[in-house]
């Protein structure tokens, strides 16, 4: 049986130590492309900064790949850029495979959701993220859903089935910063301004490992 041709991308921050990532990627993408039957037929690779999808590299593939109709393959949404409006159009325009998301296509949510999310994921777990996180602790700003004890007494059926819809709904971002911790993570959600279930209240590493906890029972 043919196998599928793709272009790989990598890219590697020139504001980072990551020196080995280049290769780091190409391992990852390649294992990625054995287990899917894809067969890589050029290889772009670039030091530059993600801030714009501007680059002479990355147009270069995204040319190659419209002019032979092949997929552009990449490990990570966050190695096109980290402005979240470039990435989300050229995601959702271009023939793009996410290694790290599997070879299915993702809906202009979940592309929304990542793509937004990688534009602060340098900020993640920075200084500014733990300083601002122990400001507002500092200011009395209580962590969890300040209506626990309301949704308690609510069904707990109902309580449940939201609970897991909310969980699948944020099943793509999670998956994507799988690496992070539950604290990390929830850190990063609060950066981000990334609302809880009851759209209240602040993220803390207990919200994040309970939904972490649905999504291993519903695999």
């Amino acid at each position: 049986m043919r196998q599928t041709e793709v272009i790989a991308y990598y890219r590697r921050s020139t504001d980072n130590g990551q020196v080995h990532s280049l290769e780091a990627q190409q391992i990852e993408v390649e294992e990625f492309c054995k287990k899917h039957g894809l067969k890589i037929i050029k290889t772009f690779q670039e030091t530059e900064s993600g801030k714009s999808i501007q680059r002479p590299v990355l147009q270069q593939a995204i040319k190659m790949s419209n002019t032979k109709k092949v997929p552009i393959i990449i490990l990570r949404l966050d190695r096109l850029g980290r402005t979240a409006s470039e990435v989300i159009d050229l995601a959702i325009n271009q023939n793009l495979i996410i290694a790290e998301h599997g070879i299915h296509q993702y809906d202009r949510f979940a592309i929304n959701l990542m793509a937004t999310f990688a534009e602060k994921e340098r900020e993640v777990i920075s200084k500014r993220t733990k300083q601002g996180l122990r400001a507002a602790k500092a200011k009395g700003v209580k962590l969890g859903n300040p209506r626990l004890k309301e949704a308690q007494r609510k069904s707990a059926s109902k309580r449940k089935l939201k609970a897991q819809q909310y969980a699948q709904k944020m099943e793509p971002l999670f998956q994507k910063f799988k690496h992070l911790n539950n604290r990390e993570l929830a850190e990063a959600l609060n950066e981000c301004n990334i609302p809880t279930r009851t759209g209240e209240g602040i993220w803390h590493p207990e919200s994040v490992r309970r939904i972490r906890g649905r999504l291993r029972k519903n695999i």
